[in-house]
Parts: structure tokens; C-alpha cells; sequence
């Protein structure tokens, strides 16, 4: 049955049988209605739409169907009439509604010309590196192709340049949106959604690139991560991680930062802990008119002055040195009052004397002999010497280890300006002592006394400032410098065990007096008691110490702290490689102090006025809230970047504008 809709009478249902003719003859002669609307064309238009009326999905199809071809049916009827209706034909479709148009912008011949005409345009040497111009020129270049080959016959070059006109326009404007969407938080989440990276690939990465930024935070920082606890270490790590899954970007270095002012129970500021350039000498440039700011300045630096404090003392280092170096010499004259004793024990046990061998301390005068000059020979007590026989082939008297002793005084006494005589006395000694180690006491009643010699002169030598006291050169106001301050790392640990083994007194002067060199770095003499910490002298300091040095006095929890203080010192104090950035002005007071406005509010009865007290309005608000922010600071993760894959797979996204473009326009001329 053929369903034909007549006006006044809906829709009528014709045999099959009957033709178009039969049909209309009959509508005239039974229905109302004007003959002029009987026509073919209004019958053939009545059946489609009856059509589309019983099978309005299937219809729908149809439509979008009949669009995705209409590019290619208006270019076959144009090089042959009919050809694109025969080849592709319309059927019950509707040239205007939505589904048509649906399929228009699907149509795969034009969408192939719109991202030919594209890629044609990036390839242009002038468009290079200009996704502006390559937008407008591809969506005119294909809008254009599209618009002539769907325009009706004859408005071919009509169609071209509507198709051009709209193409460009679109092209142009859609790039602007994608580049901006592309940038923003949104358009960063709508990529992510339609390039997902794989889950495992995604762990992996984001795994690694945690690792790398906390690695290059702890570089940066100057904290060696086996100081850290590793339970502080893994809750930043997953701290990160867990931003990065969720597409965030948390500052690694920040969260150290934050954790180093916590462990000093201080409070920083935002700019301190981020280091934001601009954020930082906003708080700088505020902290003359807040109280708040110039307040928690002042906290953080009586803070570090307390805890810098607690290192250190008020003596003096003349009053150390002399002190230290009485104590030295009192354990080197009871270690010496030890081997007499034992030696006179062992004496009056055995009957005699323990003769030391003196060959090898002949031998090694007469090689000194050979490589020095008369003139330091004769500067050496060799007449000490020559009472043993030692010159004159055979010894003669007794050599004991109480003697020795005296020997090495009257050598000690020699010491002079002179540094070659200095090194000859020096291997005088030398030989002096290795008579006494060489000597073979083994199980006789002369073994204590040998031993305890032994390790007396062992020490000397492992304590350069126990040498120096025990020869009688030891300058008690050089002594803290030249042992201590300045002293080598291995010599400082090894008088650092025997003050605290003989004089704890003076272990914890010597400790104080390390502390009052790196206070002094930190804040020079600071005689007004409010000068600023220095974090490039401190951390010099900290440095040329190292680490071994400073845990001859200092535990390692303290070691940390003195680290720690000079990092917390650096982040308030030393500014971030940038310019200070003005912050006085906001949008508003800008536009205020327009010359224009000004101009405008000379002419207005107490327009200066206003105009002075809303500046002053405006400034102040932006500074309240610049405060507010800097003295509650909060590391917060900012959006992520995209991955490698993801930019590379959204560069499709430059296509949509052109695209678009070109579709639109090029569908214009069949409106």
C-alpha cells in the first residue's frame, strides 16, 4: 500500500497497483484540495515523508547515509548529469534535516579533503612553525575544494569562496581554542581520557620518574638520604606518587623543604618553601608593611641564633688553648711518670739496667750525615750522643729507656725557626724511638715498662697536639686553630678520643669551640645581636669540617640538625636566582593609575580623593592576601604535564580545527 499525506485528509493509503497518475486523478476528483499542490513531485514528497513516518529509525539511517555520499553524488552529476543520483541514490531521505547534515560531516571523501588540505598547509615553508596560520590556510584551502564541488550548478566559484570565508574563519578560532584547551587543567584531563596510558607502563614511569626527582631534590638540597630516616623518605615518595597517578605534579624538593622546618619546629613561608621566584620577594617586598611577616622573620632568626647558641660557649679559644694544652701535658707526664715507675720496678727486680740498642740509631746519624749539610749537623745535639760511644765504633755505656727520654727533651729543645734543622731533629726523635719499639723485652720484667714506653710514643704520633705539649712548642693561643679548627680530620678524631678518655672537661671545650667557628660563620661577630644568618659563609664552614670531622664531638642526631640549619637557613635567606618582583599593584590600582582614569578623575569634585583611596583599597587587599598566604603555607601538586606519548598522540587534536573548518564551510553552498 502506498501512504500518501493529503492536506485536510492526513495521511491515505493507495493500492500498490495504482500508478502516480491514478493517484492524482483521483485525489482531484474525491479530496478537497487545490490542485495546484497535487503535483508529481508533491505525491513523490508525501510518500517519503509517509515513509520516513512508519520507519523513523531506518529513516534516520538513511539520512545520514544519504550525507556521507553527497560529496561524491554532487561531483558525478557535475562531470555527468544523473551519474551521482543513479550510482548513489537518495531514496525517502530528507535533504534538510539534522541526520542529513550529520552525515555531511561525516562524508569520508570530504573529511580526506579537509586533512589533505591540512597537511598540505603545514608543508608550506612560510606556515612553518605557525599552527595559526597553518589552521586558517588548510580549513580555507579545503573549505574552499568542498564548497565548489557541493555547490549547485553554476555557483561553483560562489561556492568556493563561501566554502573558503568560513573554512579559514574556523580554522583560525579552533586552532585558538585547542592551543588554549591544550594548556589548561581541563584540556590536560580530556587528553589523558582519550589517550589513557597502560597501567603497567604508567606505574613503571611514573616509579622511575619519583625515583629521578627525589633523587635531583636531595642533590639540589645538599642532604645525603642516609641521614634520613627511610620511613620519612618512603612517606614523601608515596606522597608524590600518589599525585602523579592522579595526574599532579608534587614538588619533591618542597616536601623537603617542609620536612626540614618541621624537624627545627619552625614555620616557614609559602615563597620559602617552594622557592617561587616571584612568590618569595612578593613576601620580601611585603614583610616592611605586615607585621605578621616581619614577625615570623624575626622568630626564624632568634630560632636559628638559639639553636646555633646551644653549640657554643663565651670562652674564649686563647683560654681553651691554654687550658687544653695543660691537660695534654698532664697526661703525657703521666704516662711518662707510668713507664719510669715500671721501668725502676723492673730495674730493681732484675738487678740492672735494660740496655736499648743504639746500632740503628748510629746508622741512621751517619745517613743524615751523607744527605745534610755541616752547617745543620752542627746544629743537632750530637754530644748527647757521643757519651754512649756511638761515634766511636762501639757503645759504651748503657742506653735506657729513661734515657732515651731525657734525649728526646734535649732534642725538643733544639727546635727552632730553621725548618731543615726542624726535619733533621725530626728524624733524630725518629730514630730515638724506634731504638725503644725495636727493643725485645718479650716476657722479661722489663716488658711492661717497654710497652708502656711504646704506646706513650705511639700517641705523640697519633696526636699531633699531644706531640707538640710534650715537646714544649705548643701555642696555647694557636692550639684550637692549628689542632683543632684547621687540624686534619684523622688527627682531630684521634685527640678527640683522648680528651674525652682523659679530660671530658676539655673534650667539651674543644666541641664548643667548633661550635663558636660555625656561629661565627653564620652570623660574623653579630655584636647587635640581630645580625642575619649567612648561609653561603655556614654551609663553607659545615663543608671544610665534613662529615667525620664533626662526629669526633658531635652525635649524629646533632650532626643532622647543624646540616639541617644551614638548609633552613639558605631557604629564608638566600634569594632565588631571580629578580625581586614588584607586587605593590593589582589589575585594578594598575587601571587606576591609568593617566586617562586619573585625567577623568581630575575633572570630578574629590575624584583624586576616591581615586587615592581606592588604590590604597586595592593594594591592600592584595596584600592581605599575599600575607594570609605566605604565613600558611601549604605544598600543594600542581597539574602534571603530559607524557611523551600523550603530546605526541594529542598533536591529532590539530587537525579538528581546520577539519571542522573545512566541513562547515564546504557544506555552506548547499544550505
Amino acid at each position: 500500500m502506498a501512504l500518501i499525506d493529503v492536506p485536510g485528509h492526513g495521511t491515505v493509503e493507495f493500492p500498490d497497483s495504482m500508478s502516480n497518475a491514478q493517484i492524482e486523478a483521483a485525489i482531484q476528483q474525491n479530496m478537497v484540495a487545490t490542485p495546484s499542490h497535487v503535483t508529481p513531485e508533491f505525491i513523490q514528497q508525501s510518500s517519503k515523508t509517509a515513509w520516513q513516518a512508519e520507519h523513523p529509525i531506518l529513516s534516520k539511517v538513511a539520512d545520514v547515509g544519504a550525507g556521507m555520499t553527497d560529496m561524491t553524488r554532487n561531483v558525478l552529476n557535475k562531470v555527468s548529469t544523473g551519474t551521482g543520483d543513479t550510482l548513489f541514490p537518495q531514496g525517502a531521505t530528507h535533504p534538510d534535516s539534522g541526520f542529513r547534515t550529520t552525515g555531511q560531516l561525516l562524508d569520508p571523501t570530504a573529511l580526506y579533503t579537509g586533512v589533505k588540505g591540512y597537511k598540505l598547509a603545514t608543508t608550506i615553508p612560510k606556515l612553518a612553525e605557525q599552527p595559526f596560520k597553518q589552521a586558517v590556510v588548510g580549513g580555507a584551502g579545503s573549505g574552499m575544494v568542498l564548497g565548489a564541488a557541493n555547490a549547485p550548478e553554476g555557483d561553483t566559484a560562489t561556492g568556493g569562496a563561501i566554502g573558503a570565508t568560513v573554512g579559514g574563519t574556523l580554522g583560525g578560532i579552533g586552532e585558538r581554542a585547542v592551543t588554549y584547551l591544550a594548556n589548561t587543567n581541563v584540556g590536560r584531563s580530556l587528553i589523558r581520557g582519550l589517550f589513557p596510558e597502560n597501567p603497567v607502563t604508567k606505574t613503571a614511569r611514573i616509579s622511575t620518574e619519583v625515583d629521578a626527582s627525589l633523587a635531583k631534590a636531595f642533590k639540589d638540597s645538599g642532604i645525603d638520604p642516609a641521614d634520613i630516616d627511610p620511613a620519612e623518605i618512603s612517606t614523601i615518595r608515596q606522597q608524590v606518587i600518589d599525585a602523579a597517578f592522579g595526574g599532579k605534579k608534587l614538588d619533591a624538593a618542597a616536601k623537603l623543604r617542609e620536612r626540614d622546618f618541621g624537624k627545627l619546629g619552625m614555620q616557614g613561608t609559602q615563597g620559602q618553601l617552594t622557592r617561587d621566584p616571584s612568590q618569595y620577594a612578593q613576601e620580601i617586598n611585603l614583610r616592611g608593611n605586615s607585621m605578621d611577616l616581619a614577625g615570623r622573620f624575626r622568630t626564624q632568626n632568634t630560632q636559628l641564633q638559639d639553636m646555633m647558641a646551644a653549640y657554643g660557649s663565651d670562652a674564649e679559644h686563647q683560654t681553651v688553648g691554654t687550658n687544653m694544652a695543660a691537660s695534654l701535658l698532664k697526661t703525657d707526664e703521666g704516662m711518662r711518670k707510668n713507664v719510669s715507675a715500671l721501668y725502676q720496678a723492673a730495674r730493681k727486680s732484675a738487678g740492672k739496667d735494660l740496655d736499648v740498642p743504639l746500632q740503628g740509631v748510629t746508622q741512621d746519624i751517619a745517613d743524615m750525615s751523607s744527605r745534610y749539610s755541616e752547617t745543620v749537623m752542627k746544629s743537632l745535639p750530637l754530644d748527647a750522643f757521643k757519651q754512649y760511644g756511638l761515634f766511636g765504633g762501639k757503645q759504651t755505656k748503657v742506653f735506657t729507656i729513661e734515657d732515651a727520654d731525657l734525649l728526646l727533651k734535649n732534642i725538643n729543645t733544639h727546635v727552632g725557626k730553621d725548618t731543615t734543622v726542624n726535619t733533621a731533629l725530626k728524624e733524630m726523635r725518629d730514630a730515638v724511638k724506634k731504638a725503644v719499639y725495636d727493643v725485645d723485652a718479650t716476657g722479661g720484667p722489663f716488658a711492661p715498662a717497654v710497652k708502656a714506653a711504646q704506646e706513650r710514643f705511639k700517641l705523640q704520633d697519633a696526636v699531633p697536639a699531644l706531640k707538640a705539649v710534650s715537646r714544649g712548642n705548643a701555642e696555647p693561643d694557636t692550639l684550637v686553630q692549628q689542632y683543632i679548627i684547621g687540624g686534619k680530620t684523622a688527627d682531630v678524631k684521634q685527640l678527640a678520643k683522648l680528651l674525652q678518655r682523659t679530660d671530658p672537661d676539655q673534650f667539651n671545650a674543644a666541641r664548643e669551640q667548633m661550635g663558636n667557628h660555625l656561629k661565627r660563620a653564620a652570623y660574623g661577630e653579630n655584636v647587635a645581636g640581630d645580625a642575619p644568618f649567612s648561609p653561603e659563609r655556614y654551609a663553607k664552614a659545615l663543608r671544610t669540617f665534613g662529615k667525620d670531622k664533626l662526629a669526633a664531638f658531635f652525635s649524629p642526631e646533632e650532626i643532622e640538625q647543624l646540616n639541617t640549619m644551614s638548609r633552613v637557613g639558605s631557604y629564608i635567606n638566600k634569594h632565588p636566582a631571580s629578580s625581586p618582583v614588584n607586587t605593590s599593584n593589582t589589575f585594578v590600582s594598575a587601571a587606576m593609575n591609568n593617566p586617562i582614569i586619573s585625567g577623568i578623575a581630575g575633572q570630578i569634585p574629590m575624584g583624586q580623593a576616591m581615586l587615592a583611596a581606592g588604590r590604597f583599597a586595592t593594594g591592600g587587599i592584595k596584600n592581605e592576601m599575599a600575607v594570609s598566604q605566605a604565613m600558611n603555607p601549604n605544598v600543594v601538586a600542581k597539574p602534571f604535564a603530559l607524557t611523551a606519548e600523550q603530546a605526541r598522540n594529542s598533536a591529532m587534536l590539530n587537525v579538528l580545527p581546520p577539519l571542522t573548518g573545512a566541513m562547515v564551510g564546504g557544506n555552506q553552498p548547499r544550505r
